[in-house]
Formats: C-alpha cells, sequence, structure tokens
C-alpha cells in the first residue's frame, strides 16, 4: 500500500470492507470533464489501447439469479460468474462472483494474453501445482453508458489482493479489462494463475526457502465487539483502534483489550478514511471525507482533518476543505516529533491539471503555519527498512531483500509468484511494512508469511491459509487478522525458541 502523485479520479466502495486502500491510480482512465452531479465511471473512458477487448458468451443463471460469462482471450479461457447485486436500484451496486477454470490448458494462454497486455512476464509455474477450485470474489457495478457496464473486480486468496475493471457490452458479446492500478500488476497474474492455471499449493512442511512448519501465531480469538468493523484500522502501542461501518455517520473505537468491549473515540459525520495516532499516544488525528455520492467516497470527495483526544473529548477540526485546498482520500496524514504540528497533503480542488500542495498546521490553533507544492516521487534503487529491534538493516529490491545485522549479509530471494509480488509491494512502499516481535518482517503473500531476519527463511504466520492479516501490534506481539466469513480474530505470537 503506497501513496504516490494523485492522478485521475477514482470512485472507492466503502461497503467493501475487507479491501485495503491504496495509493491514487497512476494509469486509469480519466474521464472528459463533466458539470452533472452524476456519479463518474472513469473505466468507461478508456481509449481502445488502454483497454484488452476480447469476445465472451454471456448466459443468465437462475440459482442463484447473476450472469455467466465464459472469457475467450488469447486462445485460453475461463468462466466469471457474477452474482446479482441485491439492490435493484440503477447506477451501483455490489455483488459476489467466482472466477472458474476450465482447465489448466485453457488457464495458461488466457493468463499469458493479460501478461502481454500489462508488460509483465507470466507467473512461473509452482513446485507443486495445487487443486484447480473457483476463487470467489467481490465486486461492484459501477453503471452503464448505453453500451458498456462497468464493474470493478475485488480479487483476493490471503493476503494478496488485486483489483481490476470489467466492462461488458450490454448485449453479452464482448468485454473488456481496464487497469486500476499498475501497482497490481503482478498481484493480478498471480490471483489470475491461482484461479485458473496453477490452484493454491498445499502447505509446505520443508524447503530450501522455509524456516520451519510451525506458524509463528498458532491460535486465535474473534475480537470482542468487533462486529461490522470494517477500514481503517491501525495499533497505537498496544490500542487497537477501528473505525465502525456507517452510512452518513461513523463511529471510531478502541480496545486496551481484544477480550473485552471497546470504548468509543469519536463519532463524525463523513467516512473515515485514515488514522494516525500522535507520537504521545494521547491523540489520534481523522481523516474524513464528506461524499458527494452517498455510500460512495472520491477523490472528488472534499476532505477534514480532525484531531480526537483519547479522553473522550468532542473530536475537533483542524482543516476543512475549502476552495483552496482539500485534503483527498489519498492524503497522509503525519504528526511532528512533538505532536504539535500536522503535515497534510492535498489538492486545490478544481484546478486542471491537478496542483498539488502539502501544508503544515499547528494542532492546538488550527493556523496553517507553511504551504508547498508537493515533490513528486522519485523511487529509490532499494527500499531501506531497520528492524524494530534496531539488530537488521534491509534494502528491498523488486525482487530479493538483502539483510545486514548479526550472522554478517546475506539474501532473501523468494520463489514463489506471491512471495515475489509481496517483496515488490514493500520496495515501492516501505512504509507500509509490518513486524512480528523484532525480527521479522510480514510479506503479504497469498498465504501469509513473515520473514526471519535472522535466518533470511519465511515462517508461516498463521496455522490457517485463508485467514488475511490485517494489523500487528506496535511491539509485534499481537496479530489482528480476518477469516472467510469476514470475522476479526487476534493472536499472540509465539515466544522464540
Amino acid at each position: 500500500m503506497k501513496i504516490g502523485k494523485l492522478g485521475a479520479l477514482v470512485i472507492v466502495t466503502a461497503a467493501v470492507a475487507g479491501c485495503k486502500s491504496r495509493r491514487p491510480p497512476q494509469n486509469e482512465p480519466r474521464p472528459p470533464g463533466q458539470t452533472t452531479d452524476k456519479a463518474i465511471v472513469p473505466a468507461l473512458a478508456a481509449e481502445d489501447d488502454e483497454a484488452l477487448t476480447f469476445p465472451v458468451e454471456t448466459t443468465r443463471t437462475s440459482n442463484p439469479a447473476g450472469r455467466r460469462i465464459r472469457l475467450q482471450l488469447g486462445g485460453g479461457e475461463a468462466t466469471l460468474t457474477l452474482i446479482d447485486p441485491s439492490s435493484k436500484d440503477e447506477g451501483m451496486a455490489f455483488g459476489r462472483g467466482t472466477l472458474q477454470a476450465t482447465d489448466r490448458a485453457h488457464g495458461a494462454p488466457l493468463i499469458a494474453a493479460v501478461a502481454r497486455w500489462l508488460h509483465q512476464a507470466p507467473p512461473g509455474p509452482p513446485d507443486a501445482p495445487g487443486e484447480l477450485q473457483p476463487l470467489p470474489l467481490n465486486y461492484v457495478r459501477l453503471g452503464d453508458d448505453g453500451t458498456w457496464e462497468s464493474n470493478k473486480l475485488f480479487l483476493q486468496s490471503g493476503s494478496l489482493e488485486a483489483e481490476v475493471f470489467i466492462n461488458v457490452r450490454l448485449d453479452g458479446k464482448q468485454a473488456r479489462l481496464v487497469e486500476k492500478d499498475d501497482d497490481y500488476r503482478r498481484p493480478l497474474l498471480t490471483l489470475l494463475a491461482i484461479a485458473v492455471r496453477d490452484g493454491k499449493p498445499s502447505r509446505r512442511k520443508s524447503g530450501p526457502d522455509l524456516a520451519g512448519a510451525a506458524p509463528l501465531v498458532p491460535s486465535l480469538a474473534p475480537i470482542v465487539g468487533s462486529d461490522h468493523v470494517g477500514q481503517p484500522q491501525v495499533w497505537m502501542g498496544g490500542v487497537w483502534i477501528a473505525a465502525l461501518e456507517g452510512d452518513e455517520k461513523q463511529k471510531v473505537l478502541y480496545w486496551n483489550d481484544l477480550t473485552k468491549d471497546p470504548r468509543r473515540l469519536a463519532e463524525v459525520t463523513g467516512s473515515v478514511i485514515a488514522l494516525a495516532p500522535s507520537p504521545k499516544r494521547d491523540r489520534v488525528a481523522l481523516l474524513v471525507l464528506h461524499p458527494k455520492q452517498p455510500k460512495t467516497v472520491s477523490s472528488e470527495d472534499p476532505g477534514e482533518v480532525l484531531v480526537a483526544a483519547m479522553d473522550g473529548s468532542a473530536p475537533r477540526s483542524v482543516v476543512s476543505g475549502g476552495p483552496d485546498f482539500s485534503p483527498t482520500m489519498f492524503s497522509r496524514v503525519s504528526w511532528s516529533p512533538d505532536g504539535t504540528t500536522l503535515t497534510i497533503p492535498g489538492l486545490v480542488p478544481g484546478k486542471v491539471p491537478r496542483v498539488s500542495l502539502t501544508r503544515v498546521y499547528d494542532v492546538a490553533s488550527g493556523k496553517m503555519l507553511s504551504s508547498a507544492t508537493t515533490p513528486k516521487d522519485r523511487k529509490a534503487p532499494a527500499a531501506s527498512l531497520r528492524s524494530p529491534d534496531g539488530r537488521y538493516t534491509l534494502a528491498v529490491h523488486e525482487t530479493s531483500v538483502d539483510i545486514s545485522g548479526p550472522g554478517g549479509r546475506r539474501r532473501f530471494q523468494p520463489r514463489s509468484e506471491g512471495d515475489r509480488s509481496a517483496v515488490e509491494a514493500l520496495s515501492d512502499g516501505p512504509e507500509e511494512a509490518a513486524w512480528l516481535g523484532g525480527g521479522a518482517l510480514v510479506l503479504m503473500s497469498e498465504t501469509p508469511m513473515a520473514l526471519d531476519l535472522a535466518a533470511a527463511k519465511l515462517r508461516y504466520i498463521f496455522p490457517d491459509d485463508e485467514l488475511q492479516f490485517m494489523s500487528a501490534s506496535d511491539d509485534g506481539t499481537i496479530v489482528v487478522a480476518r477469516d472467510d466469513a469476514k470475522r476479526l480474530l487476534w493472536g499472540r505470537v509465539a515466544p522464540a525458541r
């Protein structure tokens, strides 16, 4: 998960709570100017050279009601099933579906065709293929233009996730893939390979890159009072803070003990997008959007930054979107070390081309102290990380991790496509690194893994491959996970032997 330059308009669904926020897309098509209040569907504005167009055969299903779309691409094929949304309203609606292989032989050329479109090499074959099973997915129907209907697919396996648009002609004879974000390229190909070519490999018990088969978190239990908790979530020391799903208003709760009911930190009007704890752990900055469209947040929505104190007092606004500046859904709010100021990136509303500003505000008064144009991102050859215990320094490249510390220098070279995607994501977004204990780095692969820095080998985090890693406490001793029923669970990291 990375924060980069602000790009084209994005429509993001607040109802798909399991999906994590990402940096703004760089390649998502930008729609032409629009003066009405109707929701914009950027994927329908894609040029022919931006999309991958191919024939499909669409049939209706009755139990459950939906569509079965036979994808025919590059000499391969697979079946995408989209169950009709429960809402009958026009426009945006949410649904479930599956992606299913015909067989491995037909899955391989389909993946190769998508890889060529994305200018990527196809995922390499696994050491031991797994059983091919339908890959469950969520989707949102974004709307249509009278010829094409646009949908956004949310694919996920374990902690590996990707998003892609699929536009389907209303006559059901043609489809177009449109890229959501180039950060999703490798994860998308890996997930497609799991669904239509390779299956999900069985859990290994040994291997040259595996430190052991025993999970770091041997058991988990439900978090008390976490029903309907979604994103965002954050740790502040040993306190876990999370937003409760809501429409016009949202509550932010916190847990001093995950086995006991939470307390309310704040209730705000709008949609809570991000949480930023203060250095002294006595306050939390809340990035809140005020959506123009019901049940939807967009990069065009005005933003606001509020500060809520842990003593239960009402949150106080530091800056609210105005004609000259507005925080956005992608603003990364950060505190000064002494907790007196907040640095807030944002945009000048309505400006084309977009003008990105970074402003610094005094927290106590809300007074703006400085304003400057946001510099463009410059990717370093390798991302540098330091383990929380201070013993190890890491240089994270796109395809490897160099480790320096006790025992000398060593390199971790990921073997599976999921592990390679996880390492690449860390090289692009080192600020998103999560740690277990003092010396294990979390890799968000198809099965959540931890890189043991002492051995430069992998360890399983959970006893169940279907658990999704959500977060770890600041000291790396407690982990929050989500199961396939979307329940939130917690567990303790086993002490090092």
